[in-house]
């Protein structure tokens, strides 16, 4: 999920499925297994990075708002499917076309936040 406070604005987060469950934790504290960028489907946890602390449907950048200006559209998750890069997770914007590899964008992210 996205933050869209004045203080926290887009800034990224993880929050459990419940409703009942009011806590929240932010990606960057999250216990995020980012060295991998190749989802599994065996075990538990987040299918689209590897991480143990979220389920898909909460990864931050399934779908995101596409951050090249003026681009109204959305970065989608995406697996790549070509024979050099075949099962890296990627994002895409189908409005203009932006591409950035999920591992580079968790470690952009991790390099503005700190």
């Amino acid at each position: 999920m996205t933050s869209y406070t004045t203080k926290n604005y887009n800034i990224k987060y993880l929050k459990c499925q419940h409703s009942k469950y009011t806590e929240f934790q932010w990606l960057t504290d999250a216990n995020v297994q980012s060295e991998s960028s190749i989802g599994t489907s065996s075990g538990s946890g987040c299918f689209g990075c590897g991480g143990s602390s979220h389920w898909i449907k909460d990864f931050p950048w399934k779908e995101s708002k596409c951050e090249v200006q003026g681009c109204v559209g959305t970065m989608i998750l995406l697996t790549s499917r070509q024979d050099h890069s075949y099962g890296h997770k990627y994002l895409k914007c189908f409005t203009c076309g932006n591409f950035q590899w999920l591992k580079d964008a968790l470690e952009d992210f991790k390099e503005w936040k700190a």
